[in-house]
């Protein structure tokens, strides 16, 4: 088997992984996340290992009380997150697509300064943010190709929302 069958069964592995126990969030003001946690550390170096970027933290105490086994967490924050994404892609169901592509549209907004739409004058009074794509962009199409890097004529998304 050639290294890049190696490496396309791993990410394979690692979007079926995801797709199971993972979760992609735009938090706060600022931050993208993408997450996995584990009661077993393995799944997880073996999913790290696949990634261009992120970090395993554990073990860590179970909030709930009925959890009683300790857990481990994967997460990739910010360009990690958008390039673990990335390489998982090809791999992903399209119910995961759409999913990151609303949280990683609502990253980049809140980053780059593009006003969003849920926004109201009060809590931008409140909070003093305002949200801006680069100033070239004219449709939210080209907004979204260029989050991921690619010209509007290149972004074809299978599922729009």
């Amino acid at each position: 088997m050639s290294h890049s069958s190696n490496r396309d069964i791993e990410l394979a592995w690692a979007a079926g992984f995801y797709e199971g126990e993972g979760s992609i969030a735009a938090c706060g003001t600022h931050r993208l996340i993408l997450a996995l946690g584990q009661v077993e550390r393995e799944p997880l170096d073996r999913f790290l290992s696949a990634m261009p970027s992120g970090a395993i933290s554990g073990p860590k105490k179970q909030k709930s009380p009925l959890s009683k086994k300790p857990f481990f967490q994967f997460q990739a924050n910010g360009e990690g997150a958008l390039n673990c994404i990335r390489v998982m892609w090809p791999n992903l169901s399209e119910r995961r697509k759409v999913q990151a592509l609303r949280a990683l549209t609502r990253w980049m907004f809140r980053t780059t300064g593009f006003r969003a739409p849920r926004r109201t004058a009060w809590e931008e009074r409140k909070h003093g943010i305002r949200e801006y794509v680069p100033p070239t962009m004219r449709t939210a199409h080209e907004a979204v190709a260029w989050t991921f890097g690619l010209a509007a004529e290149d972004y074809h998304p299978a599922i729009e929302s």
